[in-house]
């Protein structure tokens, strides 16, 4: 290695969800590795089990090769190395490594190894052992492995060494391979690592961490092509895993984190670590660290309040992450897509109405609503009823089109969510019928968009401050259909269903063409969650036909609205026309959601073993609260406008809403 500073041993490594592997091993004397001489340990073929310590045995860098994978792996050696970790069960063995004399000065091979064997025999930090076995790649995906021996048939102890010095790691490597001259060594991270993933932080002990600050989607950045690919291959490169090394599911103690999460001690996403040591290692589709000990953690903070939104008139767009409720009569749980029970429903209809209330919107686009029609017993009506009655806000909510509000069993489209809207009846009026399209490409895979025109009110008269929004909520990446080959994903950083997304932004456009709410004004406010991020094609389409693209946010901080594996972006947009550029005052994002843990929400995925659901469902409890942070996965957008009336201003009084 190139760069090495003094550390202290370690305590205990080892990986989730690996069982332990038992191996029997045969435990000898030997002599003083001191009376024998160091120039009698090298060897460059594989070499057959010799007893005695200090006798010809094979170095690990000629174990380990310059390759992700072993080249001697199925041939038996023999090596002697100092043993840095306990036995670790998860593993099934120990981690050693070579001897500061005996390594090759190449910085390109590791000089550590695991060695797999029988718990009841083991060795501890500082112990100079001799052992024989056949050399493995061991992991749970092929490719992602780390070099190990296993089926010992010789382990001996051979005194005591020095602890080898840490590798210094001051910067990711040129090639995410390049990592391999790590594995199995102790390492430092002497540069500070940004928490980019945080969802496994309870239930493993794990969060992922950038070497390069905060990661974004490439496709938020950069269009499909060569520079978003380059920006997806350095965030791969600059990422690894802090692992706390036990195998228990939802573990009592994280041995490596000095504070357990709370709402006091978040770890956001953006939260930084310093004085970061432990053991390096590859399973689990990942490069990761086996923390050592408490690093210094440098939370990210919470904003305390919404952003201070310019404007007379305020709109939000929120996806409330699937508000079901069920029968809407105390019953109907679990509902497919929301709570799971009566009293998750008041957890998750808590959280919504803490959130929509400290804006208190003028108008709200709701995105993920449940698709039960306008009549009886809705889930949108239930929202507007606790938001009424614990606020007093007065809000009503938009119906739907024609004869679909009458019905009681009419759907907007045929999709089990819907996009709705709510507005404040002191602050706005609807104008005219709200507008949908049913027909491809929103008849399956993107949801009906819904429009409908709202007149700004002044003391309780309309002003002729006159504007259309539009909600909307396109197809997601997810579910790939490699049959429907128009939308299969193409390796542009655009995942599938892109095609579909497209046909949703001419089709929609092509429908504002037309005046569907017959307002005869052009002042369009086009949002929601139309599950591309910023570059992708649909976007720029909407912005080359005219449409300005708000909360962009700047090129040293970009916006985000939602959290993926970890990078960051905005699947959640607002759109203004040509004629309603001029009127914007403000936008911005909440970040009450993306960054944050999940097991804030208000209630924990259900596991399919009960012992594991128990501790999800136990640990959920112990941190919901009744506030906004994770409410749902998205953060929600926040638009200011500042309307103009148009030539023939309304100063009639405000009739009464529809409900």
């Amino acid at each position: 290695m190139t760069s090495f500073n003094a550390a202290p041993t370690f305590n205990c490594l080892n990986l989730k969800r690996c069982a332990a592997v038992v191996f029997a091993i045969a435990l000898c004397a030997c002599t003083d590795p001191a009376e024998t001489p160091v120039s009698s340990q090298t060897s460059a073929q594989p070499t057959s089990p010799v007893s005695g310590c200090g006798a010809n045995a094979m170095r690990i860098s000629e174990v380990q090769g310059s390759a992700a994978l072993s080249s001697l792996a199925g041939s038996t050696v023999t090596i002697e190395a100092v043993v840095t970790s306990p036995y670790l069960s998860t593993v099934g063995g120990l981690f050693v490594q070579e001897e500061r004399d005996h390594r090759d000065g190449d910085p390109a091979t590791s000089e550590g190894l695991v060695i797999l064997l029988d718990p009841s025999k083991v060795a501890k930090p500082g112990d100079l052992v001799r052992v024989s076995g056949l050399v493995i790649e061991f992991g749970d995906e092929p490719g992602k492995s780390v070099t190990a021996l296993k089926d010992l048939t010789e382990f001996l102890s051979c005194g005591s060494a020095p602890l080898p010095a840490i590798a210094s790691i001051e910067q990711a490597p040129v090639v995410q391979a390049d990592w391999e001259r790590f594995e199995a060594m102790r390492v430092s991270l002497d540069l500070p690592v940004t928490v980019i993933r945080n969802d496994r932080l309870e239930s493993d002990g794990e969060l992922q961490v950038s070497l390069s600050g905060r990661q974004f989607q490439p496709t938020e950045i950069f269009p499909p092509g060569e520079d978003a690919r380059r920006l997806s291959a350095d965030n791969q490169r600059n990422r690894l895993v802090l692992d706390d090394g036990q195998n228990t599911i939802f573990p009592k103690t994280i041995s490596w984190l000095s504070q357990r999460i709370s709402q006091e001690m978040p770890y956001r996403i953006g939260t930084r670590l310093g004085e970061v040591e432990g053991f390096f290692d590859e399973r689990g589709g990942s490069y990761r660290v086996h923390v050592a000990k408490p690093p210094v953690v440098e939370q990210a903070p919470r904003p305390k309040l919404p952003p201070s939104v310019k404007g007379e008139l305020e709109v939000m767009s929120f996806n409330l992450e699937n508000w079901f409720n069920g029968d809407g009569k105390d019953g109907g749980f679990p509902t497919s897509r929301g709570a799971i029970s009566k009293e998750a429903l008041l957890r998750q209809r808590t959280k919504l109405v803490a959130s929509i209330a400290a804006n208190a919107p003028d108008i709200a686009a709701l995105i993920e609503v449940e698709n039960d029609g306008d009549q009886g017993k809705t889930a949108l009506q239930e929202l507007v009823n606790a938001l009424n009655s614990q606020t007093q806000l007065g809000y009503a909510w938009v119906v739907s089109p024609g004869a679909l509000a009458k019905a009681t069993d009419a759907k907007l489209g045929d999709d089990e969510i819907r996009v709705a809207m709510i507005y404040r009846k002191s602050k706005v009026r609807t104008k005219g019928d709200s507008a949908t399209i049913l027909s491809a490409p929103f008849d399956r895979l993107n949801r009906p968009p819904l429009a409908q025109t709202f007149e700004r009110l002044v003391k309780g008269k309309g002003s002729g401050q006159v504007f259309t929004l539009v909600v909307n909520h396109w197809k997601s990446k997810g579910g790939c259909d490699p049959s429907n080959t128009a939308n299969v994903d193409r390796g542009d950083s655009q995942a599938c269903w892109n095609a579909s997304r497209v046909q949703a932004a001419r089709a929609m456009m092509d429908w504002l063409e037309t005046d569907p709410t017959k307002s005869q004004d052009l002042d369009y406010l086009v949002l929601g969650d139309f599950n591309a991020y910023s570059q992708e094609d649909p976007l720029r389409l909407m912005e080359e036909a005219g449409f300005m693209h708000l909360a962009e946010g700047t090129s040293k901080a970009p916006s985000y609205s939602y959290s993926y594996d970890g990078s960051v972006g905005r699947l959640d947009h607002a759109f203004a026309s040509s004629s309603l550029k001029s009127q914007i005052a403000d936008a911005d994002i909440w970040h009450i959601n993306a960054d944050e843990y999940l097991g804030f929400a208000y209630a924990a995925a259900a596991l399919a073993d009960p012992e594991q659901n128990e501790r999800a469902q136990a640990a959920n409890k112990a941190l919901y609260r009744k506030h906004s942070f994770r409410t749902s996965d998205h953060d929600p957008l926040l638009i200011g406008l500042n309307l103009e009336a148009d030539s023939a201003a309304v100063s009639a009084p405000v009739a009464a809403p529809n409900q």
